[in-house]
């Protein structure tokens, strides 16, 4: 997981090292691919060269090294035991004593780290336990129980969750295409990218999946952090527009805003620089404060974490949190919880071994966070443990390790508080059942919001007791939500007096009628039944969408949730859409009749240019335009360097306006790519003014400039790999010069 410390690398591989190659060229190669931070594939080469050279120390240290920050611990150990003596760097030396904690040899690693002392190691900025006494001083919560989280994790990197909607948002590595051969070389792995997967309570999970948003696809991107408002999105992303000085395209953090419900690119964090690495943010609850990690000059090692302050609408100068916090190691990953606690990782700070987590408290006086502690067991191991996070509620959360026993590489895990053995609250503590309004008793497997003083909640599923398995303070949470299917949902605001006395912390669900919405599907001009019509139901409440689909007498029916708001659309190819809304009003939950509502279809005036128009934008006359949808729109074309259209672009663009003259409801995207020859930021300007002129031409042809929104992405989403110093045809670069059409609304 040391890897995952920088997630930095960003270069690819570009070919295959030949066996016969000379040792002196394979040296060479591997000196490089090793300074520019290329560990694992420099490392497949010193292994071939330590074969025939067994005890060259220099090839040990890069070996060992390598597979240090790879997070191959006991790898690392070997090499490292192969050459190290008390007159080697003193740096290998504590490096070694790491290695060895971690691998849980304490007595070995504090031998280790009593040799890099005598040999003139920084006994004040280093901080290692001096006894394996000292791991008995670290505290064990033997009130907290942590779960590998159920359905959530792959055999592959998956780390650094987020809460987000109803679920989880996630770092992974598993691969997302077997046909993608773009590897990172510091670790010769996927890059990794965004994951969602859906709550079920209690560290359960579903439904888990790729974040396709227009970010940074082409290389790493995770490690989020949202604006209390939920409208913008800052995360961690390979820098897009430049490299270091070793030609690395390190971590960066970068800016999404919450557009047309998809997140969309809004720009770099200020504080960014091509010559050193910034991410892994974290917002306050209140959005006005970031602390994030950096090796920027001026430091104490490593990465540190540093702290802005909004100051007028604009991020202040970082401020390195000090020498209480940081370290000659490296401080990453912080979160900020409700009551603004910093939790944040360090193999600096004193621990068990590896990444162990930390808090520190708030000090309003020094405006700065102070006196870091070490959380112990069980959420530190002797591995590296990172990412943690704490519902608003503050009685569970999240964390990463790649400690033994998970499902792959680094997985995420779950804690939470245990209740009393008693099944009742302790004194002061509220201990919630929700029963049956009926029949009065329990019911297992009803969800559970937890809802506090800001509104912020989190999720559990009771058991078959009808009890989430978790206390609380009756002065955190507010109020209480629960919900079951088959049953109306219902709520209870939290009072003091409910501490300590279980008939007052009882919320009843009552059982819901069943009720469903029925009709046929029509046709408009001879009223016969259409088979097979697509009917969309979505729910006012929550959202979801769900399909049915018209039988062969044009019949379909869908069940009903009372008390909610539905909006209803019909339709199929070559008839033009019809829909209505029904209102909550004429769905009460005391009605168990059907409700039937017929719908009739008119067959498309121009239905044979509608189907030209599928076969020629989306090949498929039998495809259908979708909100999402994207696809090229061939020649439109432009004179060298320049973005007004050319005269014989007319013709694409014209048809474009009639596309939209069609479907006068649809509203779209139109953006401009480059390939990737000249500047980044020259081709991001020239895609955006290319965009924009296209744009304009439909605008002057009568499309409303409120359908319409111009995009320029550069070189930022390259189709092939004909990326910076590739070789390529010039037909090869053509394929990434284009225009492309994303559908925002139908």
């Amino acid at each position: 997981m040391k890897y995952f410390i920088h997630l930095i690398l960003l270069i690819l591989l570009a070919g295959q090292i030949n066996a016969q190659t000379s040792v002196k060229t394979k040296m060479k190669k591997a000196d490089e691919l090793y300074q520019k931070d290329g560990y694992m594939a420099a490392a497949k080469l010193y292994a071939q060269m330590q074969e025939q050279d067994k005890s060259n120390p220099e090839l040990l240290s890069k070996l060992a090294n390598s597979y240090r920050l790879n997070g191959n611990s006991s790898e690392a150990e070997f090499y490292y035991s192969k050459y190290l003596n008390t007159a080697s760097k003193k740096e290998d030396q504590l490096n070694y004593a790491h290695t060895l904690l971690s691998n849980g040899k304490c007595k070995d690693a504090v031998k280790w780290y009593q040799n890099y002392i005598n040999a003139g190691g920084e006994k004040e900025n280093v901080h290692f336990i001096t006894s394996c006494d000292d791991l008995n001083g670290f505290p064990i919560d033997g009130n907290v129980k942590v779960f590998n989280a159920e359905g959530l994790n792959s055999p592959y990197l998956d780390f650094s969750p987020s809460f987000y909607q109803n679920g989880l948002l996630f770092s992974s590595g598993r691969p997302i295409s077997k046909t993608l051969k773009r590897k990172d070389l510091w670790s010769q792995k996927d890059f990794a990218g965004m994951y969602y997967s859906e709550s079920q309570g209690n560290g359960k999970f579903k439904h888990t999946r790729n974040m396709k948003w227009d970010l940074n696809k082409k290389y790493h991107v995770g490690v989020v952090s949202f604006t209390p408002d939920k409208k913008h999105m800052y995360y961690s992303a390979n820098n897009q527009n430049g490299k270091s000085q070793k030609k690395i395209r390190d971590l960066k953090i970068y800016i999404a805003k919450l557009e047309y419900n998809k997140w969309v690119n809004d720009g770099a964090f200020t504080h960014n620089s091509d010559q050193h690495k910034t991410c892994h943010p974290a917002l306050s609850p209140d959005g006005k404060s970031i602390v994030f990690s950096s090796n920027m000059p001026n430091g104490f090692g490593g990465m540190d974490l540093y702290v802005s302050k909004k100051e007028g609408g604009a991020w202040g100068k970082p401020i390195n949190l000090g020498s209480e916090i940081n370290t000659s190691g490296n401080e990453i990953f912080p979160f900020i919880d409700a009551s603004n606690k910093l939790y944040f990782s360090s193999d600096g700070l004193k621990g068990i071994g590896g990444l162990d987590i930390f808090y520190a408290l708030q000090n309003l006086d020094l405006n700065n966070w102070i006196n870091p502690v070490n959380i112990g067991i069980p959420f530190n191991s002797n591995k590296d443990d990172l990412g943690f996070i704490v519902t608003s509620a503050g009685v569970d959360g999240y964390f990463s390790s790649n400690r033994p026993g998970g499902m792959g590489e680094d997985d995420i895990y779950y804690w939470t508080n245990l209740p009393d053995q008693n099944g009742y609250a302790k004194e002061g503590l509220v201990t919630l059942i929700i029963k049956d309004k009926i029949t009065l008793t329990p019911l297992p497997d009803a969800v559970v919001k937890l809802i506090d003083s800001e509104d912020k909640s989190s999720g559990y599923l009771t058991d078959e007791t009808g009890r989430i398995g978790k206390t609380f303070k009756p002065e955190v949470i507010r109020m209480v939500q629960a919900e079951k299917k088959g049953y109306q949902p219902n709520q209870l605001y939290i009072t003091n007096n409910m501490a300590g006395d279980p008939e007052k912390s009882i919320l009843y669900l009552e059982p819901l009628t069943t009720q469903s919405l029925t009709g046929r599907i029509m046709d408009a001009t001879d009223n016969k039944p259409i088979a097979g019509a697509d009917i969309y139901f979505t729910n006012g409440t929550n959202g979801q969408i769900v399909k049915a689909t018209s039988d062969s007498d044009g019949i379909y029916e869908f069940p009903l949730e009372c008390n909610n708001e539905y909006n209803v659309v019909a339709g199929k190819t070559d008839y033009i859409q019809t829909s209505l809304i029904i209102p909550s009003s004429e769905i009460p939950c005391t009605n168990s009749k059907s409700i039937v509502k017929d719908f009739y279809l008119n067959t498309a005036v121009k239905a044979n240019i509608r189907k030209d128009m599928r076969k020629k934008y989306l090949g498929d006359e039998n495809e259908n335009f979708n909100i999402g949808r994207s696809f090229e729109v061939k020649d439109v074309l432009y004179d060298y360097n320049k973005f007004n259209i050319r005269k014989d672009a007319d013709k694409s663009l014209a048809d474009l306006v009639k596309l939209l003259q069609e479907y006068p409801n649809m509203e779209i995207e139109l953006s401009s790519h480059t390939d990737s020859r000249g500047k980044a930021s020259y081709n991001q300007w020239l895609s955006q003014k290319r965009a924009e002129s296209a744009v304009q031409y439909i605008i002057s042809n009568g499309i409303s400039a409120n359908r319409l929104r111009a995009a320029g992405y550069g070189e930022a989403a390259l189709r092939n790999f004909c990326s910076d110093g590739m070789k390529c045809t010039e037909e090869q670069h053509q394929e990434n010069r284009r225009t492309e059409i994303k559908i925002l609304k139908l």
